[in-house]
């Protein structure tokens, strides 16, 4: 934790406890390290009403956590529609982070804990190779950033699952199984079946080591971004010169955040189509369309602007995109000093 921080004299701290193996593990873990500083852990539950058992299993989290002494409180998501996969399970993850971030917000906490450990980022880190992801994408899940006006903490990421599980049994603490989590229709769970369970640190290891790297970068984004120019009609003009000096995976990443700012998407185009855009720029040759936008370089300018019949999500013209924002100021990407062996341990 001492990594994720500074945190506030008697910090508090909101954890998301599905009732999980990692979930119930974090809970019991952060509620010791608040309690030794005097602050709290409270316990969030999103009940998604996906399944008949969810409302008993929210109420047997809220026991078990009652049991401890942590206080807990189920949100419940109640509008949805359509049947099981991977879109319902979209929407579902987004809202579950919209409720959490709302109910922090409301009270007052800064921080939302999250469970997701080593295997999880083996398996973000390998979906995203698969779909040609740059160094952005390798560092996989960040241990800290902000969203939707709280921080969002993983302290458990380059911690082996297995663990996790062995240490809430020598507590004597159950937990509950998600049948999703056995559900191949979903790709993360196939390739939980790929990823070997002596490879999961390593890979997250390596994350981190790229997550490190990613901050670093960060700093040289907001130097090359600084060179945007938004415009009333909703484009962004830039000097060619100084991204045609950047590192390539520099100019890369900065070219996809100042496409989907013009084109109000929500991902940047793929790395191939980037590539052949920047290679267009440099070779001086004509307008090309990528991600909703049209980009055209004149005596030594790049354009970008969306394509007619597109509405930009944002305040172009006033440069509010959150993809151009520059980078706020981050603890470092690699958790330290936090161990897991047994749930009496400190986390400091």
């Amino acid at each position: 934790m001492a990594a994720l921080g500074p945190f506030e004299d008697r910090p508090v701290v909101a954890t998301a406890v599905s009732g999980g193996a990692d979930s119930m593990a974090l809970a019991l873990l952060l509620h010791r390290w608040a309690r030794a500083r005097d602050g709290e852990a409270l316990a969030l539950t999103v009940d998604h009403r996906l399944r008949p058992e969810s409302v008993g299993e929210a109420r047997q989290v809220a026991a078990w956590l009652a049991a401890r002494g942590i206080a807990h409180r189920t949100l419940v998501w109640k509008r949805h529609a359509g049947g099981p996969g991977s879109a319902l399970q979209a929407r579902a993850r987004e809202e579950r982070y919209r409720l959490l971030a709302g109910w922090c917000r409301r009270r007052g906490v800064l921080h939302l804990a999250l469970a997701h450990h080593a295997g999880d980022q083996a398996e973000t880190v390998l979906m995203r190779l698969a779909r040609g992801a740059g160094l952005d994408g390798l560092a996989g899940m960040a241990a800290s950033l902000a969203r939707e006006g709280v921080r969002l903490i993983r302290p458990l990421l380059l911690i082996d699952p297995r663990r996790l599980r062995a240490s809430l049994a020598e507590t004597g603490q159950d937990w509950i199984e998600d049948p999703s989590n056995r559900d191949e229709r979903f790709e993360r769970i196939r390739w939980r079946r790929i990823v070997p369970p002596g490879g999961r640190v390593t890979i997250a290891r390596a994350a981190a080591e790229i997550g490190a790297e990613r901050c670093e970068r960060e700093r040289h984004m907001a130097e090359l971004l600084a060179e945007v120019h938004p415009r009333p009609d909703g484009s962004f003009d830039l000097r060619l010169e100084p991204l045609m000096a950047a590192q390539p995976e520099l100019a890369l990443a900065a070219l996809g955040r100042i496409v989907m700012a013009a084109g109000g998407e929500p991902y940047p185009p793929r790395r191939e189509s980037l590539e052949r855009l920047l290679a267009n720029l440099r070779a001086g040759g004509p307008a090309r369309t990528l991600g909703g936008c049209r980009v055209a370089v004149r005596r030594g300018r790049v354009t970008i602007l969306a394509e007619a019949g597109r509405q930009s999500r944002i305040g172009a013209a006033k440069g509010e995109h959150p993809a151009l924002a520059r980078p706020r100021t981050r603890p470092p990407l690699v958790p330290g000093g936090f161990t897991v062996a047994k749930l009496d341990v400190n986390i400091m």
